[in-house]
């Protein structure tokens, strides 16, 4: 794998193309939750059109230019976060900017990053600019998004961004990189115009907790000794993998269950998901009876809550609770499928409101996520509809190595589109996981299961 440095030029702050109106904008009771009090890093690499760069305009001037446009429209994202009563947060938009960085990778050309290109990507700390603190009050005062455009010796660029998650989730965030792509590439507008709405997601009165109350009890427990591994090995034991899926492992995978459950019904993500559930806990050793929990997250614009273009917050955990014993027995994948299937199913419109009173009640504490392992979906957020014209969306996705997991969609070496499945796990339990899921996959039939690996 290709290793390089960057040369990058001076930060500086783009405002909006044009006045804005400047006022307070109150975040959702969704938004402001001690969790999204961080910064988000998405990666996104472009291929030009053409093979010289010769007629195609300058990358970082394209989309310095689509981005003081785009806040025109997505101004709140150009402000900054202020702490109100009751450790609210509200947006203060005066036009103050965001950070924009341009970089050289002078020595390195964009097909050095691979072929096929597929995460983890070389060096991907480098496609970012410097954010400091981002976890917690630090964020508060900082700009909410910052953007670094990496141009390589030849054959395309990246953007590396990151973004506020108390501003946007992650459909919220493909929605604003949308934006100034399309308006870098000549659009009159945005195809998507955005929709604030806050006040959709914040806590009714008097609140009604009785559909969620049971999921979160669990997390809700006063924090004690700690009793998992994921939470006390050392950063520094840690290892990052990407798992790489296509249609022969997914077939491999429905073959392992039963007739009620192996046919089309049971999507791609009950299945990835339910599998890594499953090695994932043989991976790391818990006792028989310890409580081992899921969370995955679903999303309040399937349910009609908030309408399209909204880009706040609009997800919640879905919460799975059962032994390891279970998870870990001769039918636990199935088992894994069955949970996860009913979990997404009881997700309702009721459901994700009382969440939200529940947030509101929570503001402040911190949840316990022992034993937990947390996925996220993102092979529908529209990734593959970013295109300047002169230049198309050819990889990307989460930056960096975090303990949840993230589906994403990439293409393989014969144009297959396959998922790649983060993991980030001890040192001593990846081979383990790794095997574990090899044996599912292609039981005594040896190694062809293909992973890369950081």
């Amino acid at each position: 794998m290709v290793t390089f440095k960057v040369s990058r030029g001076k930060p500086e702050l783009v405002r909006p193309a044009r006045p804005t109106p400047c006022e307070t904008k109150m975040l959702s009771d969704v938004d402001d939750q001690y969790g999204h009090w961080c910064y988000v890093p998405l990666i996104e690499l472009f291929r030009l059109c053409h093979d010289s760069e010769e007629g195609c305009p300058d990358p970082a001037r394209a989309v310095r230019a689509g981005l003081a446009e785009a806040l025109v429209y997505y101004y709140p994202m150009a402000g900054r976060l202020r702490e109100v009563d009751g450790g609210k947060l509200a947006v203060d938009c005066a036009a103050q900017g965001v950070v924009f960085v341009e970089a050289m990778a002078d020595d390195v050309r964009f097909e050095d990053l691979g072929e096929p290109l597929v995460p983890p990507y070389p060096c991907v700390t480098e496609l970012f600019c410097e954010v400091g603190d981002a976890v917690g009050r630090a964020v508060i005062p900082k700009p909410l998004v910052y953007v670094q455009v990496t141009k390589f010796k030849s054959g395309g660029f990246a953007i590396g961004i990151h973004i506020s998650h108390c501003i946007a989730d992650g459909i919220g965030m493909m929605q604003f990189i949308r934006a100034f792509v399309d308006l870098a590439r000549g659009e009159a507008r945005p195809v998507v115009l955005p929709v604030w709405e806050r006040e959709l997601l914040m806590a009714r009165d008097p609140p009604s907790l009785e559909h969620v109350y049971p999921d979160f009890k669990p997390l809700l427990k006063s924090p004690g000794a700690i009793d998992d591994v994921m939470l006390s090995t050392p950063p520094e034991d840690m290892v990052s993998r990407h798992f790489l899926f296509g249609q022969r492992e997914v077939a491999a995978l429905r073959s392992l269950l039963p007739e009620h459950l192996g046919g089309s019904s049971t999507s791609r993500f009950e299945l990835l998901t339910a599998v890594s559930w499953r090695c994932r806990m043989a991976a790391l050793g818990y006792g028989a009876t310890d409580m081992v929990r899921l969370f995955f997250i679903r999303n309040a614009r399937c349910l009609g809550i908030v309408q399209p273009g909204y880009y706040g917050n609009a997800l919640m955990y879905s919460v799975l609770e059962t032994t390891a014993a279970e998870l870990c027995s001769e039918g636990g994948f199935a088992r894994a499928v069955e949970l996860v299937r009913q979990a997404r199913g009881k997700v309702t419109a009721e459901y994700m409101l009382s969440a939200v009173d529940l947030l509101s009640l929570m503001r402040g504490r911190v949840l316990t996520f022992e034993r937990g392992y947390i996925v996220s979906d993102m092979t529908k957020l529209g990734e593959d509809k970013f295109d300047f014209g002169w230049a198309k969306r050819v990889g990307g996705g989460f930056g960096l190595h975090v303990p949840a997991s993230f589906h994403m969609k990439c293409n393989g070496t014969n144009g297959e589109q396959l998922v790649a499945v983060s993991m980030l796990l001890p040192r001593f339990a990846m081979d383990k996981f790794a095997g574990e899921l090899r044996f599912l996959l292609y039981g005594a039939k040896g190694n062809t299961f293909v992973y890369s690996s950081m």
